[in-house]
């Protein structure tokens, strides 16, 4: 756990921190913004000043360098640049992003509320859309039960995808997913030690 540090009066950009929220870790304060607003807010995201106001200043210029940005920019990429790594995946596919999020203050406006450093954007229906019944705010583990190419075994009467068993056997992720890759069978892939 991090260590606390009161943050109780303190002004970052346009917010005033009035008091600790009931959250106790990741650490969260209850902070008055100067256009009248409330918000509560990540500690760290307020030391680091990756938010400075409720979301009424929000603009790409603001914002831009930010990882909140940068998941926007990869979500646009991914479903509309035809040179981006991964846009058979994804644009290729079908995917497209909502009109309102074209936009990055459409695309915070929905998605402000929740996010954290520590967590992905996730779509709920992995062959649907970039909009916001159908996106949320998950950490990678719950991402990766979500893929298209979940890989699940059964191993002792127990059922797990590849992720939740490299956790479960302490194998990195991709020693197990090459060994299942190579057509070695789950016990043999779970049980050999690494070098």
């Amino acid at each position: 756990m991090g260590k606390f540090i009161d943050l109780t009066g303190k002004t970052y950009g346009k917010l005033t921190v009035i008091r600790k929220s009931n959250v106790e870790y990741p650490f969260k304060w209850e902070c008055r913004c100067d256009c009248g607003k409330f918000a509560v807010v990540n500690g760290i995201d307020l030391q680091r000043k990756h938010t400075k106001s409720c979301g009424c200043l929000c603009s790409k210029h603001e914002m831009s360098g930010t990882r909140f940005y940068r998941i926007w920019g990869g979500m646009k990429g991914r479903c509309l640049n035809s040179n981006h790594p991964k846009v058979k995946d994804y644009g290729g596919r079908g995917i497209k992003v909502c009109d309102k999020w074209l936009a990055f203050n459409g695309f915070w406006e929905d998605m402000c509320e929740g996010y954290s450093n520590e967590l992905t954007i996730e779509r709920i229906d992995v062959n649907g859309n970039y909009e916001k019944s159908n996106c949320r705010w998950a950490t990678w583990l719950e991402q990766g039960k979500n893929k298209r190419d979940l890989i699940i075994f059964e191993y002792k009467n127990e059922t797990h995808n590849l992720r939740e068993w490299s956790i479960l056997y302490g194998i990195k992720y991709r020693t197990l997913h090459q060994r299942i890759k190579y057509n070695w069978s789950i016990e043999k892939a779970l049980t050999t030690p690494t070098k």
